[in-house]
């Protein structure tokens, strides 16, 4: 795993599902409520109020022998005085995130 953003989470859901559309109303309020817990410990333990978030899917066809539903998010620069937007040179010049918040210390952080 390489972080492709500062702050990137990925999460993999543990069930036999590849696509949103195959979830069942309890495993919506379960992704729901996790997702909620996750947007609470960013804000608190890293005074993050911005995120992007995308979810990773199948679409219709059923892959989940070779395929988990995912969701990948990120954490976005808060705004401040002179701010313009969420990327540097290096992101888009070179096409290299720069991180400053490496994986393992974002796993303690919100363990």
């Amino acid at each position: 795993y390489s972080p492709i953003a500062n702050g990137e989470l990925i999460g993999v859901l543990n069930i036999d599902k590849s696509s949103i559309l195959q979830f069942t109303n309890n495993e919506i309020e379960y992704l729901a409520n996790s997702l909620l817990t996750i947007f609470k410990r960013l804000k608190e333990r890293l005074n993050a109020y911005s995120i992007n978030m995308s979810f990773i899917d199948s679409g219709f066809r059923d892959m989940s022998k070779y395929f988990r539903f995912h969701i990948r998010i990120v954490i976005r620069k808060g705004p401040m005085p002179g701010y313009t937007n969420d990327f540097g040179f290096m992101e888009v010049i070179h096409q290299e995130p720069v991180i400053t918040l490496i994986p393992e210390e974002l796993a303690k952080i919100l363990r």
